[in-house]
C-alpha cells in the first residue's frame, strides 16, 4: 500500500509543477509600441535644414533591442542608430540628421521584447 501512495504523491506534485510552470511562464505575444512623433507623414525639408526624429517605444515587459535606420531613394542607408533600451519598459530617441542631398527619405524604426516580438514603423519625408 504504501508504494500506491507514493505514486499518487509523485504524481500529484509533477502534475501541480507542471501546471505552475505553464501558468507561471506566460509567453508575452504583444510587440513593442513605436510611436515617431517626428518626422510627420507630411514633413518636408530643404538643405540645409535638418531631418528632426523623435521616436518612443513602450513595452509592458521590457524591450530587447532597437535600430533606427534612414534610407535614402536610392535604397542606401544614410542613418543609423542602435539606442540601448535592454529592459526598459520605456524609452525615447531623438536627433537630427542634415541630409545631404535632396530626395525621398525613409524612416524605418524596428523594436523587439524578449519574447522575439517585433515591429516596424515607417515615414517618409521629401528633401529638397
Amino acid at each position: 500500500m504504501k508504494f500506491k501512495h507514493k505514486f499518487y504523491f509523485l504524481a500529484f506534485v509533477a502534475g501541480f509543477t507542471m501546471l505552475a510552470g505553464v501558468s507561471s511562464c506566460k509567453k508575452d505575444k504583444t510587440p513593442p509600441l513605436i510611436t515617431i512623433m517626428q518626422p510627420t507623414d507630411t514633413t518636408v525639408v530643404t538643405i540645409p535644414d535638418s531631418i528632426h526624429i523623435d521616436v518612443s517605444l513602450a513595452e509592458e515587459d521590457g524591450m530587447h533591442e532597437m535600430s533606427i535606420f534612414l534610407i535614402d531613394d536610392s535604397g542606401d542607408t544614410a542613418f543609423v542608430q542602435y539606442p540601448y533600451v535592454h529592459n526598459l519598459l520605456t524609452a525615447r530617441y531623438v536627433g537630427n540628421y542634415f541630409p545631404p542631398v535632396a530626395g525621398i527619405y525613409t524612416l524605418y524604426v524596428t523594436a523587439s521584447n524578449h519574447s522575439a516580438n517585433s515591429t516596424v514603423a515607417s515615414r517618409s519625408v521629401t528633401v529638397h
